[in-house]
């Protein structure tokens, strides 16, 4: 198994997180964190969140988190010539990786691996789109099974007000129309798999696992945003999981005052 290191030039990160935290100065009237006592202080970690943006989401995460942050994106993203000359070099620097949704990429899973194996928290969407405005299904499903094979924590996050959150605060700031929104971040509890009985001999493709993280990811938005998943929510709320209580009696009265 080849090893494929992930480098970090910290003044590619540090610009990075500079402009993600100006624009939520400028843009937004701030990003409201619910949960984040749930951020654990060391360790290997998985995020995984709802994606109904290009970049307004992972932004907010990058604005708020203070380190570093290994964000899987889509390859496309560096189309030639716009990406190519600028998004490329500054989000590879910054320790980003890329990944090709359509093929199995054998170097975006090497290069995850080698994240996690070394301590990093690595974030990805398992929707793998931003086109849907509730949650779709996630087939996006290579950091569950990373997270079984390592036995490492996944922490659900759900990321709710962050669409469109630039165009109006551009709007709000150019042209003094409409009003800058309010990003809220719900911090789900961080737990590995393996706690819920899953591992690669029984779940071999990553099918549950993931859809395990999605319902967790769904609780924590309001019923109209969980679309695909809004039934197995509704069994995940109604049952015994082990990190069930917080879900059901911590965030769903605050969802509620979200919808």
């Amino acid at each position: 198994m080849e090893e494929k290191r992930v480098r970090t030039f910290l003044p590619a990160w540090w610009c990075i997180r500079t402009l993600a935290r100006t624009l939520k100065f400028l843009l937004t009237n701030g990003v409201v964190e619910i949960g984040r006592e749930n951020l654990p202080d060391e360790g290997s970690l998985v995020i995984n969140h709802n994606h109904n943006t290009t970049s307004e989401d992972a932004g907010a995460l990058q604005a708020v988190i203070n380190r570093a942050l290994t964000i899987l994106y889509k390859k496309s993203l560096e189309s030639f010539p716009f990406g190519f000359f600028f998004v490329m070099p500054f989000l590879r620097l910054a320790g980003f990786i890329p990944v090709q949704r359509e093929v199995k990429d054998t170097v975006a899973t090497a290069k995850t691996r080698w994240a996690l194996q070394h301590g990093r928290w690595v974030v990805a969407m398992p929707q793998g789109t931003s086109r849907n405005p509730t949650l779709s299904e996630g087939k996006r499903r290579g950091t569950a099974r990373l997270a079984m094979e390592g036995d490492y924590r996944i922490l659900p996050v759900a990321i709710h007000g962050a669409d469109g959150a630039i165009g109006s605060g551009l709007r709000r700031l150019l042209l003094r129309k409409g009003s800058r929104k309010t990003i809220t971040i719900l911090y789900g509890k961080p737990i590995p798999l393996s706690a819920l009985g899953l591992s690669l001999e029984n779940d071999p493709e990553g099918a549950q696992a993931t859809h395990e993280i999605m319902v967790r990811i769904g609780a924590m938005l309001p019923e109209a945003m969980r679309g695909y998943y809004t039934e197995g929510i509704a069994q995940f709320l109604a049952s015994d999981a082990p990190d069930v209580v917080y879900y059901r009696d911590t965030i769903q009265p605050l969802v509620k005052k979200l919808s």
